[in-house]
This record gives structure tokens, C-alpha cells and sequence, in this order.
């Protein structure tokens, strides 16, 4: 394991949480600044993300956790506020056929 600040694992490796059928969490301890918390549902014609993480090396994590439950592709990402955690990622390559959306507010 890498003591890089850039891994994925620190301060402490991700976890994916089904919190209701089709339902997850992806939460990346210690939720502190820019290690944010994300998640995803997974419906009959793909997935929706809820967030990017903050870097592309982040959100590659993330989505790898999506396939570990599902083949289906990722086709909407939604980005619930601005801030970069949340955001920085969300034009990468790990998400290569979503879509982007938010509120006015957030855009």
C-alpha cells in the first residue's frame, strides 16, 4: 500500500454500502476535506451516479466499485452542489458515456 496522498485507501480504504434495493453508498472515510462521500442506483436501462469524487484516480475507484455490482453502464451523473470534491472528476474518462446534469444553482 502506497502512503501517497494521492491513494485511494488513504486516510482509510472506501466501502460500498447497499442502503436500499439498487440503492448504494460509496463512502470514503474520513469524509474530511476533499474525500468526499458518493453513490449510485442502478435501474433497468443503466446507472445513475450521484457525484464524482475529487480526483480522477477517485473516481475510477468509484466506478470500479459500480461494476463490482452491476454491468450496466453509468448514464446519468448527477452533481448535487458545486464544490470541487464533488465536481472535479466528473468530465474524466472514468465516466465515459454519462451525462452530467444539476440543478441552476449548481451549474
Amino acid at each position: 500500500m502506497s502512503a501517497h496522498s494521492h491513494d485511494v485507501t488513504v486516510p482509510g480504504p472506501p466501502r460500498l454500502e447497499e442502503v436500499s434495493d439498487g440503492i448504494f453508498a460509496y463512502v470514503q472515510p474520513d469524509g474530511t476535506w476533499w474525500i468526499n462521500n458518493t453513490g449510485f442506483a442502478v435501474g433497468p436501462q443503466g446507472v445513475v451516479a450521484v457525484d464524482s469524487c475529487s480526483t480522477e484516480r477517485r473516481t475510477r475507484a468509484f466506478v470500479d466499485a459500480i461494476t463490482s455490482v452491476t454491468s450496466a453502464p453509468v448514464r446519468t451523473l448527477v452533481n448535487t452542489h458545486h464544490h470541487g470534491d464533488h465536481t472535479w472528476a466528473t468530465p474524466c474518462s472514468a465516466l465515459p458515456r454519462s451525462s452530467p446534469t444539476s440543478a441552476p444553482a449548481t451549474r
